[in-house]
């Protein structure tokens, strides 16, 4: 997998200048404290149940912190803390950089759309897809023999928050040589868009795709057909086999990529993150989320507790 690097804007906005209590380990640790903070959060939508879930769970162990979801556009704008959907840290990116877990980008259109059924008796092979989703050069332009681009209307987010930019760069591309339309907004709005184009294809994360109460497919929708084994092909009836999958191996087609925090130096923050690694991301499958590789989540960890014990 190509990997770039691409931030969105899920942001922590510190609203109040006292610091509340905080717990380094998940079991209630509090800081010595009577004041408390209140700290807004702008989450894409395919995190936004973990988050809130993650909210919930915190102030359980921690009664004085005061996290909420931001609704207004001055506690959008104003951050101190940013999710990252890449793979490595931006060199431009300031403070410090901890990953929680991977999403995975799926194709999909339409169930039972023009666009479904003229690519369903297809095996989508990674060389196939790149052409049905992004421009070629002139001679690829000129050698598109089979006009499968044609069948289709290709739809792509166009905000900081969209999973645009990784999809793209999985297939080698730049995010402004997709075909078709940009679509303003949050990546959900995608799912819109191809329900009302017969030919509308697109792609998004697991938690917009799939229904994380049944942990089925969402009943208007089908993945494209991919050139994969029949046991793979199989772990897409559920959203739990297809994150069991994916956590053990490669799905050609199917980006996976790493999801973190940014944010600059802070105490009560510090605390958050530690309790999010120590306990929080036990929730991440209920949420359409991988958990990071072995390797990867001991050095997350790691890297919160030096930072914990550098207090």
């Amino acid at each position: 997998m190509k990997k770039r690097l691409y931030t969105a804007a899920l942001t922590f906005t510190l609203s109040l200048t006292a610091i509340g209590a905080w717990a380094d380990n998940g079991n209630g640790g509090n800081d010595a404290t009577n004041h408390s903070s209140t700290y807004y959060i702008n989450a894409p939508r395919f995190v936004r149940p973990l988050v809130e879930k993650w909210i919930d769970e915190y102030k359980k162990a921690n009664p004085n912190a005061d996290f909420a979801i931001a609704k207004t556009a001055t506690n959008k704008k104003n951050s101190s803390l940013s999710i990252l959907i890449q793979q490595e840290k931006d060199a431009n990116t300031a403070g410090k950089t901890v990953y929680f877990a991977q999403y995975a980008i799926v194709p999909v259109t339409s169930k039972d759309s023009e666009a479904d059924k003229a690519l369903s008796k297809r095996a989508l092979n990674a060389k196939t897809l790149k052409k049905l989703f992004f421009f070629g050069d002139d001679l690829d332009e000129a050698e598109n023999k089979d006009k499968i681009t044609d069948q289709v209307v290709v739809y792509a987010g166009n905000s900081s928050t969209s999973l645009a930019a990784p999809f793209a760069s999985y297939y080698g591309e730049q995010a402004g040589n997709f075909r078709g339309k940009r679509i303003a907004g949050d990546d959900a709005y995608l799912i819109s868009a191809i329900a009302e184009d017969p030919k509308g294809v697109t792609f998004n994360a697991l938690p917009n795709v799939y229904d994380l109460q049944s942990r089925q497919l969402k009943g208007d929708l089908a993945v494209l057909p991919l050139d994969i084994s029949k046991e793979q092909k199989a772990s897409f009836t559920s959203l739990d086999n297809l994150i069991g999958t994916l956590e053990s191996t490669e799905i050609k087609g199917i980006p996976v990529e790493k999801v973190g925090f940014s944010y600059a130096d802070n105490h009560a923050i510090d605390g958050f993150v530690a309790w999010i690694l120590a306990n929080g991301t036990a929730y991440n499958h209920q949420f359409g989320l991988l958990q990071l590789n072995h390797k990867d989540a001991a050095q997350e960890s790691s890297k919160v507790n030096q930072l914990t014990a550098q207090k």
